[in-house]
């Protein structure tokens, strides 16, 4: 009896071993996979924050480009000459009118009397006209 004892404890013992070597393993198993999906996440994050990170400098690089040709001379000279009638020294500018064809010499007149009206306008009723039009 004592030797079935021995057996039955022996076999209990040796089921309850395999069955706590194969929930180890499992533990493993599962941690082991967990990680791996957690690296990857990771280098799918890195990716994308490397290509965040090259179009940021793709982009800084176009600023500095930008800067650059702002800072230019041809830039300022022509910013001076378009926008704040500036000149060189030794340039002479010249400020062209377009003159409408008239259809008959009575609408002439009437074009020239127009101007000369527009222009008797007090300041501030051209400012009331500019804004209080609509």
């Amino acid at each position: 009896m004592t030797r079935e004892k021995a057996q039955t404890a022996r076999a209990v013992f040796t089921g309850a071993m395999f069955v706590a070597g194969i929930l180890v393993i499992g533990l493993v198993a599962y941690g082991a996979a967990r990680e791996a999906y957690r690296n990857r996440k990771i280098e799918r994050e890195v990716e994308a924050l490397q290509i965040e990170a090259e179009r940021v400098r793709s982009h800084s690089a176009q600023l500095e480009q930008r800067i650059k040709y702002f800072e230019s001379p041809q830039f300022q000279e022509m910013v001076g000459k378009e926008k704040l009638n500036m000149r060189k020294e030794g340039e002479e500018v010249v400020a062209l009118r377009l003159r409408e064809q008239p259809a008959a010499a009575g609408q002439e007149k009437g074009s020239e009397e127009q101007g000369v009206q527009l222009e008797k306008k007090s300041n501030w009723q051209k400012w009331r006209e500019r804004f209080f039009a609509y």
